[in-house]
Parts: structure tokens; sequence; C-alpha cells
């Protein structure tokens, strides 16, 4: 065999495996090594119809780089959005409800507990909720990542941790959502009011549709998985998608969540406005001392002191949560 034949089988043999890893860089490589082995080694007499293959094959490989309507370049004003702030939201759990929240300094501690899933990876993750993002790198390749969310209150799985998680090779945000797997099915949304909402409402209803299948034929090129638009389009962060277990909880706490349980959904949703609710009794107890300095009377006494009722859950007793 020819020199040139040998390398040329070698070198769409090695492009092979790059793609199947996904490394993209390392194909458009390949596309360069292969166009010089036809300068320097390829006969004269074959020169024409190799470079027409070849052209062909790069034609072929562009048609799989797609090029996205939506463009983001994560600027000033929405690296602002990188904000720690958590929720916190009660949620059942057997027959208590159950209240999570973490302080900024661990919740960023927690981003590099929770894997992030890239590309291909998707595959062999398990079956459940993530939010994903599609982005461009600071290479010019594309890349899918993914974080899966432990808890509805998405703690270190936001849009904003994600990016958070990638900044520095971030260039470009195409696309944003959430989507949930089961075996080899994922059903994806396009839900982020931080990256998404905004260039939505810039297109034409009709234009969404489309706008969606370009990230949706992407992915089912790329990733072995059948990605499917989602039909009704509602959050998929839901107590009924999001399975609890101990595990999770563990790792929560391990990584400084504070939970605490309730024995009524109120108890609970009183705890969690617990911060408006005293700002507003120091407000109120503030103006009715100026009153009283000004007036007299009885001296107004400061009474919020509710009682909440709550049990702390911690590693010693996480087991006692009731998973159902």
């Amino acid at each position: 065999m020819p020199n040139y034949d040998r390398e040329k089988k070698n070198l769409f043999s090695e492009q092979r495996k790059l793609l199947h890893k996904n490394d993209l860089a390392g194909v458009v490589k390949k596309f360069n090594q292969i166009d010089t082995n036809i300068d320097l080694n390829c006969p004269n007499h074959r020169v024409d119809s190799e470079r027409v293959k070849f052209i062909e094959k790069t034609r072929q490989w562009n048609a799989f780089m797609p090029t996205f309507q939506f463009n983001e370049k994560l600027d000033k004003t929405n690296r602002k959005l990188l904000s720690v702030g958590t929720e916190n939201q009660c949620v059942k759990l057997g027959e208590y409800f159950y209240n999570f929240s973490m302080s900024d300094e661990n919740k960023n501690r927690l981003l590099d507990g929770i894997p992030l899933v890239r590309n291909n990876e998707l595959e062999n993750s398990s079956d459940g909720v993530y939010t994903w993002i599609l982005f461009t790198d600071t290479e010019g390749e594309y890349q899918f990542v993914a974080k899966k969310a432990l808890t509805i209150q998405e703690l270190s799985t936001k849009h904003s941790d994600i990016i958070t998680n990638v900044l520095d090779e971030l260039s470009t945000i195409h696309f944003a959502g959430e989507l949930l797997k089961k075996d080899e099915n994922v059903e994806i949304n396009f839900l982020s009011g931080s990256y998404m909402a905004g260039l939505f409402e810039s297109v034409e209803p009709l234009e969404v549709p489309k706008i969606h299948n370009e990230a949706i034929e992407f992915l089912n090129k790329r990733i072995g998985l059948t990605f499917t638009d989602q039909r009704e389009v509602k959050t998929l962060i839901t107590r009924n998608n999001i399975v609890y277990t101990h595990d999770n909880i563990q790792l929560l706490l391990t990584y400084g969540a504070i939970i605490k349980r309730f024995g009524t959904k109120k108890l609970c949703n009183v705890y969690d406005n617990r911060i408006m609710a005293e700002m507003g009794a120091k407000i109120t107890h503030e103006r009715n001392v100026g009153i009283w300095n000004k007036y007299g009377g009885e001296e107004p006494e400061y009474t919020y002191n509710p009682d909440f009722e709550d049990y702390d859950i911690n590693l010693a007793n996480v087991n006692s949560i009731d998973l159902g």
C-alpha cells in the first residue's frame, strides 16, 4: 500500500475515534493533517479526485457543525446573574414538610460536589432531572453541560451555577433549559429565566419550534440518546420528577445545608418567610418607638419571637426522613 493510502487510513481511523470521544477540536486537527497528506504524499494522478473527496468530507462536517440563531455573549450585565442566592422552599417527604437552605459560602463549595455532566457523559448518567446549557467554548467548539437537580430548591444546580463551573472556557451561550432523562429518552425544555426568556420574547411565536429544533437536532446527532421537545412547557423541577435519596441529602448536609422538619406546611412556610417577617417586625417596632419617644405613653415591646416547632435534620438522623 502506498504511503499516502496507509497514512490516509490511519488519519481517518484516528478521526473517527476522536469524534466518538466528542473531541471536536481533535477532529478539526485531523482534517488539517488529511489535507497535508494530500499535498505531500498523494500521487499526482490522484490529487484531483482525492481533493474532491476531501472537500465533500469537510462539507459533511460543516453540515454536522450547525450555526445557531441565539448567540448570547456573557457580558458584564449577565455576569451579575451568577448570584449564589438560594430560594428556601418547602417540600413534603412522607408525613412531614422539610425546608432546605444553604449559605452562599457553602453553596459555592457544593458547586464542586455535584458533578458536571459533559456531552456524551449523559448517556451513562443516572435518570432524573437536570439543568443544561449548550455553549461555544473559547476554542470555538460546541459544548453540552448539565447538572442533576438533587432537590426542588436546585441547590448549586441552577444555570448560573453551571456557568460558574465553566466560566473560564465559556464564550457564547446558545441554549439553556431543563431535561428529564429516562432510560434512552430525554425530554427537554428551554426554561431559563436568566438566559432564554428574553431571547425567545424577541422572536415570532411561529419561529419558536424551529429554534427549539436547532438544539434538538444537534443533540440527537451528538449524544447517543433520543431528545424530544417538551409538549406542554412547564418546569420539570417538581417533587414528582425529582427522587429524593438519603445519599443526596447526606451530600447536602456534608456541604453545610440546613434542613428543618415541620409538622405542617403552614409552619414550614412561616419559617420560609421568616427573614421578611422579621424585617417587617423590626420596621414596625422602630416606628412605634419613634412615636413613643415623641408622645410618651407605654414603651413598645419587640414581640417577634415565633415558635416554628422545627426539628433539625443532621447526618446522625438523616435516615429518619421517610422517602416513601
